[in-house]
């Protein structure tokens, strides 16, 4: 009677060994597939970035090219205007053409014969005028064209120095707030030698954030705070305020 439990008991193990090694089979079959199936992907992958990567470097080149030819337009044989007559603009239109100035200077011509004209160039025929484009068209058609002259004056130029010192100045008094008491009440940070690295150029680096001074830091927002002085203010880099503004659902474009 126990030889046979004994004879069972070995005829389950054999089993049992050959299901596992037939499982551990399948595994191994499944990871070859699944590797088979990452490697397929990586080579489509590096192909569709090359050709990618060559279209735009193709049209990089196709645009400067194209912007190359725009610029040396005036000298190209056929155009209808003297070079020294050009102005290039590039955005939202080419060249505006003071046509006869040239010669007006020289005295081969009259103040009658000078002519300010818009000019768009295009490499191809077909290609059409933008939005932009059409619309400064329309705008010329319509003589909504004039000359105007900006004056400025010494009370000018006082308003603006005031301004720019003003700004300078606000910019020198920010300097850092003393947050040691929200720091001994709320801070529970580690300085471990690389955070204490850290905080050599910032000496709030990963302490922990209070509501205090996460109301602190939207209060400075208010007053007008950019991204730079809250860095100062508060000791942390503009990363981790980046961080913590976002996590407020404050935009930092509007900073």
């Amino acid at each position: 009677m126990l030889s046979i439990i004994i004879i069972i008991l070995l005829i389950s193990i054999i089993i049992l060994i050959q299901k596992k090694a037939q499982i551990a089979n399948n595994v191994s079959e499944i990871q070859r597939d699944y590797e088979q199936k990452i490697y397929e992907l990586k080579i489509a992958y590096d192909n569709e970035l090359k050709i990618k990567t060559k279209q735009a470097l193709d049209r990089s080149r196709y645009t400067l090219k194209g912007n190359i030819s725009e610029i040396f337009c005036p000298f190209h044989k056929g155009f209808p205007y003297m070079a020294a007559d050009c102005t290039f603009v590039g955005k939202p239109i080419d060249f505006i053409i003071f046509n006869n100035l040239e010669a007006y200077r020289e005295g081969q011509k009259t103040i009658d014969d000078i002519e300010i004209i818009f000019v768009e160039v295009k490499s191809n025929h077909q290609a059409s005028l933008s939005k932009v484009q059409d619309a400064i068209q329309k705008a010329v058609q319509k003589g909504k064209v004039k000359f105007e002259t900006y004056k400025y004056d010494e009370l000018t130029i006082q308003q603006s120095k005031i301004a720019v010192n003003q700004i300078e100045t606000n910019i020198d008094v920010v300097k850092p707030l003393d947050l040691s008491e929200l720091d001994k009440k709320y801070d529970k940070s580690e300085a471990t030698s690389e955070i204490m690295a850290r905080r050599r150029e910032y000496p709030r680096h990963s302490k922990t954030w209070s509501k205090e001074e996460e109301n602190m830091m939207i209060n400075k927002i208010t007053e007008g705070f950019n991204l730079n002085n809250l860095s100062i203010l508060f000791g942390r880099s503009c990363t981790a305020l980046t961080i913590k503004l976002n996590a407020l659902g404050v935009d930092i474009q509007d900073i």
